[in-house]
């Protein structure tokens, strides 16, 4: 009997890698299930209201192109190389270009119907490495992709064949980087004892490049024929992070003199080191 509800603790997320070998390209994600994916349509509504028909105050919706998919979930850092592909999808540039490599993702049910949703032509616009002191060391991701689609019948047949013939490969073993320390260091400085947590993220500032044309506006006249954003540019990258520190004796008494403590403006390295 099939469910009448998809759980998201039954929810399994493969990685479609093109640039992987043959007979690896499928790979199970670990994630927690704080797994979110959506995708919305442009609504550009005219007016019908005319000098005839003054009763007509409701405006006609108008929807021609869909917007970027969107898609997050958390994996662990592994000390396994299992899940680097994710971690290199974030960081890593396409092979001779400047611009992020693409990926598609799907997202199954496995329970009652099976239902699988696909998003293709997926690309990491952030990632947050949360650093927190004796838990496990996290990477959380989102990103953008072209379409969102719910596979059908000859789809999902398709995507279990997939599975069967090319699906990576992992290790015996997963072995979580607990962190039992946390050090900053700052202007030849060392802060070991008051470091609670450390988070660094890296933001990919993408544009997807406008294919609403007149011709394809005209062309447009239902779901099928809907405008999808295609291709993008990797306009720039941002890095940024923060540091939560406990407030002892020395610390407190550091804030209330405003001596050795990096509230300031001014621009320094910082060095986070864990283990």
């Amino acid at each position: 009997m099939a469910n009448e509800f998809n759980l998201k603790k039954d929810l399994e997320v493969y990685l479609y890698d093109s640039t992987a070998a043959a007979g690896s390209q499928y790979l199970k994600l670990d994630v927690s299930e704080d797994v979110n994916f959506s995708q919305t349509f442009a609504n550009s509504s005219y007016t019908t209201k005319t000098i005839h028909s003054q009763h007509l105050l409701h405006q006609t919706p108008n929807i021609k192109r869909a917007n970027p998919a969107n898609f997050s979930f958390t994996i662990p850092l592994l000390q396994e190389n299992d899940l680097r592909v994710v971690f290199d999808r974030l960081v890593k540039f396409k092979t001779g270009t400047s611009t992020l490599q693409d990926f598609d993702l799907f997202f199954r049910y496995p329970v009652g119907d099976d239902d699988i949703f696909k998003i293709e032509t997926c690309v990491i616009t952030e990632g947050l490495f949360v650093i927190n002191q004796a838990q496990p060391l996290l990477l959380s991701v989102s990103g953008e992709g072209t379409k969102l689609t719910r596979l059908d019948s000859s789809g999902r047949t398709a995507f279990a064949t997939a599975l069967g013939n090319n699906l990576a490969t992992r290790s015996t073993t997963r072995t979580f980087q607990s962190l039992n320390f946390l050090e900053l260091f700052y202007n030849s400085q060392t802060w070991p004892r008051n470091v609670s947590a450390i988070s660094l993220e890296l933001q990919n500032d993408i544009e997807w490049t406008k294919n609403n044309t007149v011709h394809t506006g005209i062309a447009t006249t239902d779901h099928a024929s809907t405008l999808y954003p295609s291709t993008f540019t990797l306009k720039e990258r941002k890095l940024g992070g923060s540091v939560t520190l406990y407030v002892d004796a020395e610390l407190g008494s550091a804030i209330n003199e405003g001596n050795n403590l990096p509230q300031t403006w001014k621009q320094f390295a910082v060095s986070p080191a864990a283990g």
